[in-house]
C-alpha cells in the first residue's frame, strides 16, 4: 500500500507534496509519474496563509485610490513650504521654485527679477557717477538682446581670511550677457577712461543662476522657506 508524506517548507508559505513512488529515475521529462501516467507531481502549492495574504493584496487593489486636493487659500501674501527642486528660467534669468506646503499643496514660485550677475575688480580712479556712464558704454557693445541692468560698487572678498576690495557688480538680463561683459573686460577691450587697461579677471561669472540664487538667498533643497508674494514674485498653486 502506497503511503503519502508532506513536507512543509521552513517559510510556511507553500506546502510541497512527495510521493514516495516518484523516484527521480522513474519520472518522465514531462513531469509525469512513470509508474502512474497522467498523475503529475505537486510541487510548490500555495497554503491557505498565503492564499488569504493574496485575496488581502487583492481587495487593497480593488479599494477606492482617489486622492483629493487640499484646499487652495483664497488669497495668498507669503507662504510657508518646503523647497524640493530650484530651476533657472529657461532665457537665462529668473528663479523657478517647486515644493509641497504642509497641507500638500504643490507650489510653484516664479521669481521674475533675479538675473545673472558677476564681479570684477573695480578699477582705481573709477567714482559712483561713472557707473552708469559705463553700463551704457558697455552695453553699445553688445548683442539688442543682450543688456547690462546696473552696475554697483561692493566691497568683497575672494577668500575667507582675505581682505575687503571694492569690486564692480555687474548685474546683466542674461547669461550671453554675461559672458560677453566678461570676454570685453578680460581682453582689455574696455576703452572707457582707459580705467581698464590692467588685466584682470572676473568672479563668479561661470556660476549657474541656481547656484548663485542658493548663494546669494541662503535658500536651499528640502528645508521649509517662506516666500513673501510681491510684484516680481509669483505664487502659484
Amino acid at each position: 500500500m502506497e503511503q503519502d508524506t508532506t513536507a512543509v517548507n521552513t517559510s510556511e508559505n507553500f506546502r510541497t507534496e512527495v510521493n514516495p513512488s516518484d523516484h527521480p529515475k522513474k519520472r518522465c521529462a514531462n513531469g509525469e509519474n512513470a509508474e502512474h501516467p497522467g498523475k503529475r507531481q505537486k510541487l510548490l502549492v500555495p497554503s491557505e496563509s498565503f492564499a488569504n495574504v493574496l485575496r488581502d493584496m487583492q481587495s487593497l487593489d480593488n479599494a477606492d485610490k482617489t486622492w483629493t486636493r487640499p484646499v487652495i487659500p483664497p488669497s495668498i501674501s507669503d507662504i510657508v513650504f518646503q523647497c524640493t527642486d530650484i530651476v533657472s528660467g529657461s532665457n537665462g534669468s529668473g528663479i523657478m521654485l517647486f515644493g509641497t506646503t504642509q497641507e500638500e499643496n504643490s507650489v510653484l514660485v516664479r521669481i521674475k527679477d533675479y538675473m545673472p550677475c558677476f564681479y570684477f575688480p573695480a578699477p582705481i580712479g573709477l567714482i559712483d557717477s561713472d557707473l552708469q556712464p559705463l553700463a551704457d558704454y558697455l552695453n553699445r557693445l553688445l548683442a539688442e538682446d543682450e543688456e547690462i541692468k546696473t552696475i554697483s560698487i561692493v566691497q568683497k572678498r575672494t577668500s575667507a581670511r582675505g581682505k575687503e576690495i571694492p569690486y564692480l557688480k555687474f548685474t546683466v538680463n542674461c547669461k550671453a550677457a554675461s559672458m560677453k561683459t566678461v570676454g570685453i573686460l578680460e581682453n582689455g577691450h574696455c576703452s572707457y577712461k582707459d580705467l581698464f587697461n590692467s588685466p584682470d579677471n572676473a568672479v563668479q561669472h561661470d556660476i549657474d543662476l541656481r547656484c548663485s540664487f542658493i548663494s546669494d538667498t541662503s535658500v536651499t533643497i528640502c528645508p521649509l522657506g517662506r516666500v513673501q508674494k510681491t510684484n516680481n514674485v509669483v505664487i502659484q498653486l
